[in-house]
């Protein structure tokens, strides 16, 4: 069975192989070191959305396990940790997964909505927008989020003159009524790998993102209705 150690050892191989056919004029070498590539590039997407969609089973297991019927359900760019919101029980699952373990092994937190305090989204290790129970949620931050989105808070400050560093990490936090987990973060992506702004991935990332940031938004104005 190929795992990732050897996948990286069959990827610097056949770069190696490119290098080697370019500088000797063998241009076989160099076409079965590009094909290998190829091939390491295909098997590897393959496998990381095979990941993705096996911790998915394993999230909606939990879930009925706790007798959670969720509505909607994300995991973390790193799959360590997963997101879930069910309206009917107007509560949030909160699931931090264990490497290699059994379900009863994994964290698993039940969170009222009344005890969501805030939602903020974070780019590197800054928060650049965010919402709380006791701000003034539905007149100008709802209509920078509806009107352009999280996409575009981020773009604009990417773009920006004081602005100029690279997007490495994008996060949604949640802050909750809990002394010993006050928090807890979502990785929407996370590389050492730049993300350009406005490419495929931004958008469908920060489209995400936004999706989530908005449905916390709403808990909170729900919850400040109920107080109110």
């Amino acid at each position: 069975m190929i795992n990732k150690s050897n996948i990286v050892i069959f990827f610097f191989i056949s770069i190696f192989a490119i290098i080697i056919g370019m500088v000797t004029n063998l241009i076989i070498i160099t076409i079965l070191g590009l094909c290998v590539l190829i091939s390491l590039v295909i098997f590897a997407n393959k496998a990381s959305k095979k990941e993705k969609d096996d911790l998915l089973l394993k999230v909606r297991g939990i879930a009925l396990k706790h007798d959670f019927p969720q509505d909607i359900i994300t995991l973390s760019s790193d799959n360590k940790k997963a997101l879930s919101i069910s309206e009917e029980q107007s509560s949030v699952l909160l699931i931090e997964l264990l490497p290699k373990s059994e379900d009863s092994l994994d964290i698993v937190r039940m969170v009222n909505f009344n005890d969501v305090i805030e939602v903020k989204v974070n780019k590197n290790s800054s928060t650049i927008t965010r919402s709380s129970r006791g701000s003034q949620i539905g007149s100008a931050m709802i209509g920078s989020i509806v009107a352009g989105g999280i996409g575009a808070i981020i773009g604009g400050l990417s773009g920006s003159k004081t602005s100029k560093e690279s997007i490495r990490k994008l996060s949604l936090e949640i802050v909750i009524n809990d002394l010993k987990k006050p928090s807890f973060e979502v990785s929407f992506y996370d590389s050492e790998v730049e993300l350009k702004v406005n490419g495929d991935e931004y958008n469908r990332i920060t489209d995400e993102m936004n999706q989530w940031y908005r449905m916390f938004t709403v808990i909170l104005h729900q919850n400040k209705i109920s107080t109110s």
